[in-house]
């Protein structure tokens, strides 16, 4: 599922098996002048939160759910769980992950680049110093210094200026992928005081939850890409700044990741104890079949396991049952994010609510969760689902005020229960369901015609929806057989992962399967998945081509929120205008991870809050040696 590149989204950072950017203390290797006294007009802090909340105190040695003294040893391999940008989990043919060209490696950021800050897993939004050791706030804080660390080397041992910030801002700013440019929009100027100091320069009224967007930005080199053209998707390995440097790779098939040794980052409080693995190698399959025979064969070691069916009935190998391969459900308690069937309103048939309504009342959740997923499943109805700002219940007096200029244009029930997707006997037949579909489409002038529903301008409801594995095809089918019996013809396409990318980049689909993850503190970057100047932007996460005022207008109240209380009320409100018009038809999620891993890792004794902490497990040779599984 692709995660959005609003700060940090820990669902994903914790789970990609060591693909954080940590960070350790050396000697300086140059002197470099450094800001060590307080500017007059600034405050100094360690950490920073969007409602000024910090856990830690300024002298934490390390995170509670890691081992401070695991071992830098072994590796990992690993298949993609997720990916931003240009990323694919599913093939690559660059090595640029942070422009709009080609397909780099899902994650391949988070594993060569290092941040000014890094997220804390137990708290919902707070950052602490990685890069930057320090942070000088300014009283209107409309500028934030950051003061850098003094040992902190590229990979070819070159030091990591305020200059380099400051050129990695404006040169994705200017030539990075274009979600850089909405996440920099609020950046007044981005430069280097001195040698040590980067400072951050915010326009008037930007939010506290807005700059906060902008402190993971990837650090880059400057002389590095005074050399190479950034712009250029090619196979060119980029100059690492963070934990990994890229090692052997085919395109589409492997990358490796090697830690590099006498890491900077290995004794800074934030990130000791995690990315504790020599080597990441990361496998790429076109074929979900084929990944799963590979990960029964050894060839990767560790997966993330999304298919209910694999999970019920196909871990019964005999390394499974010689306990050399564990199989566990991990805990977090992260948002689960917006899995559903988008309908794409770029397309004239989806333009009345009502047909959407009616499609939507023919996906049967309860039979498929039951007899195809082994009732492992949540029905989903919100676009928030299990997030603190899904709304819930009877509106809040805050939700009423940010809806009241809008109750003309909305439901009557607008501010009661929050629409949730109908339940089904689970028996299959959908009589309720199919009587209703069938009055909604004759209200939007569709009738029986040759077996289709067809209205007088003659627009016939003949969709399509594309997919990749068989694994989304199970689903589908009972689905397609649902929408025949309202004269709705669903024509199902399977693809090729490339040929699925390029359809999905230029919205090329009637209807399509989509996923995000979503943060704990959503900020206005989040409207990518639903504003309207999203909507025409290739490759945007607006899947369905939302243009809708009401919900652009209330979006605008975002960076306003000065409480926490505020800025879910305002989501709230947003998540009920998104269900009553339906959209997407939501699907399912899970409140745990499935997780099966060869037995060759120990792990801490703690896990994070949000996340499964995968980045903070480490190599047991010993256990790599009983099952015969080398280290390099």
């Amino acid at each position: 599922m692709p995660t959005l590149p609003t700060g940090f989204t820990r669902r994903t950072m914790l789970k990609t098996g060591g693909a954080i950017a940590a960070t350790a203390a050396l000697s300086p290797i140059a002197s470099l002048t450094h800001a060590s006294s307080v500017p007059e007009g600034f405050t100094r802090t360690h950490g920073l939160s969007v409602f000024g909340d910090l856990e830690l105190p300024a002298d934490f040695k390390y995170l509670n759910y890691v081992n401070p003294n695991a071992p830098i040893a072994g590796k990992n391999i690993v298949t993609p769980s997720s990916s931003r940008f240009n990323q694919s989990g599913s093939t690559f043919d660059t090595l640029n992950g942070l422009i709009d060209k080609n397909e780099a490696p899902a994650l391949i950021d988070s594993y060569l680049f290092t941040t000014l800050m890094g997220g804390n897993g137990n708290e919902a939004d707070a950052v602490y110093g990685l890069l930057a050791e320090t942070i000088d706030v300014a009283e209107d804080g409309n500028s934030w210094r950051f003061n850098l660390r003094d040992y902190a080397t590229f990979a070819d041992g070159t030091q990591i200026t305020a200059e380099d910030v400051a050129f990695s801002y404006n040169l994705l700013l200017e030539k990075g992928y274009f979600l850089f440019k909405r996440i920099l929009e609020k950046m007044e100027s981005a430069k280097a005081i001195d040698d040590l100091t980067f400072e951050l320069r915010f326009q008037p009224n930007t939010s506290q939850n807005d700059k906060l967007g902008m402190i993971g930005i990837p650090i880059l080199s400057k002389a590095f890409y005074t050399e190479h053209d950034f712009t250029k998707a090619d196979l060119t390995k980029p100059l690492a700044s963070g934990t990994y440097t890229v090692g052997d790779f085919e395109p589409g098939k492997f990358i490796e990741y090697i830690r590099r040794d006498n890491l900077w980052e290995d004794e800074v409080p934030i990130a000791k104890g995690t990315a504790n693995f020599k080597k990441v190698r990361v496998e790429f399959y076109r074929d979900t079949t084929v990944a799963f025979e590979a990960f029964k064969a050894g060839e990767y070691l560790i997966r993330s396991e999304n298919s209910s069916q694999n999970w019920a009935t196909k871990y019964d190998f005999p390394a499974v049952e010689r306990n050399d391969v564990v199989k566990e459900l991990l805990p977090d308690a992260s948002p689960t994010g917006t899995q559903g069937i988008f309908f794409n309103l770029r397309r004239p048939v989806f333009q009345d609510i009502r047909v959407r309504e009616a499609l939507s009342l023919m996906f049967d959740f309860e039979w498929t969760n039951e007899n195809l997923f082994y009732g492992q499943y949540k029905r989903t109805h919100s676009f928030f689902q299990n997030a603190p700002y899904m709304a819930t219940g009877i509106a809040s007096d805050l939700e009423k005020e940010i809806l009241a200029p809008y109750l003309d244009q909305l439901p009557d029930n607008i501010l009661e229960q929050p629409w949730q997707a109908e339940q089904t006997d689970g028996s299959g037949r959908l009589r309720k369901q199919l009587r209703k579909a069938t009055k909604l489409l004759k209200a939007a002038g569709f009738e029986l015609k040759d077996g289709i529903r067809t209205n007088a301008a003659g627009l016939k409801l003949e969709i399509s929806h594309p997919y990749v594995g068989a694994t989304t095809e199970r689903y589908l089918l009972p689905y397609k057989e649902n929408l025949e019996k309202i004269g709705v013809k669903l024509t199902l396409q399977r693809m090729d992962p490339a040929q699925y990318v390029r359809i999905r980049k230029i919205f090329d689909y009637d209807m399509i399967t989509g996923g995000f993850g979503i943060s704990l503190t959503p900020r206005k970057s989040s409207e990518q998945l639903w504003g309207s100047s999203y909507a025409d932007q290739e490759n945007s996460y607006n899947l369905a081509g939302i243009k809708n005022p009401i919900m652009d207008a209330i979006s605008e109240k975002i960076p306003e929120a000065k409480t926490r209380e505020e800025l879910h009320a305002i989501f709230m409100a947003i998540d009920r205008v998104w269900r009553v018009n339906h959209f997407w038809i939501p699907n399912w999620y899970i409140d745990v991870e499935r997780v099966a891993y060869w037995d060759v890792f120990d792990r801490p004794d703690q896990t994070p809050k949000y996340g499964t902490g995968v980045s903070t497990w480490w190599w047991n040779e010993e256990k790599a040696n009983k099952l015969n599984i080398k280290s390099d």
